[in-house]
């Protein structure tokens, strides 16, 4: 199907409506893969899974997009970004039929690892927008990383409400239709023409050892495995343990998306643009560190969705200047393999920070475990934003 080419005649407008889709599908892309995730813990506790199997179910969706090293120099070498967005969509949309009709908590390990290759088409989407932005690279990446927020948000306050009224199958199924959805519009994506360089091994490798791109992915990677932990897993646990309703779970998480898709937005404005990064940094990590220690010491069902809140604005403003970051020195026409090397190293740590902290949790008894984890690691982040994070360099 031919991409949408209704007012090519009109410049602006037709690259209006392009970014436009390239948002909607973005939102369509992250509301189905979360549309499920505030019952999720409960779900699969009700299955049988234990805290260290929980941490696992979290894990396994980031440990799969550590195929995005492999997808990011594919579609540079294919010179097809959009057919990647569909196949993400597809896979989705699978996933969560998967999920719908689970029975036991190895069926919804297999089923978010469905979704974690799904989540790899972000690599293809966040090159294709911003190759049709034409602004400054950390715009480009706060606007899409922002609808992905805002598409979670939606999906995941919606899949609650329609799990307490419904039961936990009506928010899989809810995955299902936005990720339907997604995949057909995605036919109508418009890949903006890029000259791209097929990327060997020795590239890569000369890639990951960008300075930048190290930094970027270590600071990405450490953020990572706190929201996983702590957000996504152990907070909804507790949340739960306070007597939390379905509703309110739904709440405990959109929350923190909602907190993400403000500070990813926020970059949009130029002061904020133009303030320096190292500053920005180590707000960020403070921030998470404050979330983290309010879940030691005030563990009530306000006082989480507070923290939750605190670890969305930390996750996009330090996500958004990481992903900017990464890409600073890197060709236009190798951004696509970057950005993919960026996105499956920091994967790694959505697999370390929900496993580790679960099978923390589950010898020492305490959720605590989980927390203190976290701490240490907000800890490391603030130290090394500190000592390397280097100074504005103008927009591109």
């Amino acid at each position: 199907m031919p991409p949408l080419s209704i007012v090519s005649g009109k410049p602006k407008q037709a690259r209006a409506i392009r970014l436009s889709l390239y948002l909607l599908t973005t939102l369509l892309l992250w509301g189905s893969i979360y549309a499920y995730v505030p019952i999720l813990p409960h779900y699969a506790e009700g299955l049988g899974a234990n805290k260290q199997m929980l941490g696992l179910i979290t894990g396994v969706y980031g440990g799969m997009q550590m195929l995005r090293l492999v997808l990011g120099p594919l579609s540079d070498r294919l010179k097809k970004q959009k057919l990647f967005v569909t196949l993400g969509l597809g896979l989705a949309t699978f996933g969560a039929i998967l999920l719908l009709f689970s029975q036991s908590p190895w069926g919804i390990v297999i089923g978010r690892a469905f979704a974690g290759m799904a989540a790899c088409s972000f690599v293809q989407q966040t090159v294709l927008y911003k190759a049709c932005h034409q602004g400054p690279s950390s715009t480009a990446m706060g606007q899409i990383n922002a609808y992905a927020n805002l598409g979670d948000v939606i999906a995941m306050l919606v899949g609650g409400w329609l799990a307490l009224r419904f039961g936990a199958s009506a928010a899989f199924i809810l995955a299902i239709v936005l990720g339907a959805a997604g995949f057909i519009l995605s036919f109508w994506l418009f890949e903006e023409p890029v000259a791209r360089v097929p990327v060997g091994f020795k590239a890569i490798i000369r890639m990951i050892a960008n300075p930048k791109m190290i930094l970027a992915s270590l600071l990405a990677l450490l953020a990572q495995a706190v929201m996983f932990a702590k957000v996504f897993t152990f907070a909804l646990v507790s949340a739960r343990e306070a007597q939390a309703s379905t509703l309110a779970l739904s709440w405990v998480t959109s929350i923190s998306m909602l907190g993400s898709f403000v500070a990813s937005m926020a970059f949009s404005i130029a002061a904020l643009r133009k303030a320096p990064r190292k500053l920005m940094f180590i707000i960020g990590f403070c921030l998470q560190f404050l979330a983290i220690l309010m879940m030691i010491l005030w563990p009530s069902v306000f006082c989480i969705m507070v923290s939750q809140g605190l670890s969305g604005l930390s996750y996009g403003l330090t996500f958004t200047l990481c992903l900017a970051l990464c890409v600073e020195d890197i060709e236009k026409n190798r951004q696509t393999t970057a950005m993919a090397c960026f996105q499956s190293l920091y994967a790694l740590g959505m697999f370390i920070g929900p496993t580790v902290a679960g099978f923390l949790v589950e010898r020492s008894g305490s959720l605590n475990a989980a927390y203190w984890f976290c701490l240490a690691i907000c800890g490391i982040c603030i130290v090394t934003s500190f000592c390397a994070v280097p100074k504005n360099q103008e927009p591109t």
